[in-house]
């Protein structure tokens, strides 16, 4: 189970993504015989010398852009839940910090932002020699609180065109989050419309037609 995807009773295997990229870090801590602390507290305590500054900033960072998240140790780690779901998470290593944006999807749509930092698919690492990019934890807090409330910035919503070969139009529409949203229609090469209908969250909804190459309703489909 990749991070990100909470069911039950599966780990998100942060492990074996930290295991990809140092793997003689993490079998202190994600070891069989290792027991999870017990708060976050005797979790940095725990941790090197050299870690604890990083992660006592790293948790205020987190509470400073989410004050009401519940903070708890879950994998091992400590983690945040908003709105009752994990928000972010993070943990120590070797030689860096790791972060989890706690899904699994996060990091490669935003891994422009990450500049030199290293990352995996559901982690990021802040090395313990460099400080901490505050300014792109807290983003990256913002937009994990966004994706759960599911709010979208203004601005987020792009009309989009798709061509065919010859440079005519085959299918526009509008993006929410890189997902089609609202009203699309195809066309043929000849400019007559082929189909329209609707899409919600990236999922076809509501009616849909079929035309021909008149622009006679041919079918008519209802998606929920």
């Amino acid at each position: 189970m990749m991070l990100g995807h909470q069911t039950g009773g599966k780990t998100f295997g942060l492990h074996k993504i930290d295991n990809l990229m140092n793997k003689s870090q993490t079998k202190n801590i994600w070891s069989k015989n290792t027991l999870p602390a017990k708060n976050v507290d005797a979790f940095v305590k725990a941790a090197s010398r050299e870690s604890q500054t990083k992660l006592k900033e790293l948790r205020k960072i987190i509470k400073s852009v989410a004050p009401k998240s519940e903070e708890l140790i879950s994998y091992k780690m400590p983690t945040y839940k908003f709105n009752s779901k994990y928000l972010v998470g993070f943990a120590w290593f070797k030689h860096h910090i790791g972060f989890y944006p706690m899904n699994g999807t996060f990091v490669q749509k935003h891994k422009r932002k990450l500049g030199k930092f290293k990352s995996a698919k559901g982690s990021v690492q802040f090395p313990l020699n460099k400080p901490l990019p505050v300014a792109l934890i807290k983003k990256f807090v913002k937009l994990r609180m966004e994706e759960i409330e599911g709010v979208v910035k203004k601005g987020t919503n792009k009309k989009h065109v798709h061509n065919h070969s010859d440079g005519s139009i085959w299918a526009k529409g509008t993006l929410k989050n890189d997902k089609m949203e609202g009203h699309w229609e195809w066309f043929r090469k000849t400019g007559s419309k082929m189909r329209s209908g609707y899409f919600k969250n990236g999922k076809q909804a509501g009616k849909w037609t079929t035309y021909d190459k008149l622009g006679k309703v041919v079918k008519v489909t209802h998606f929920t």
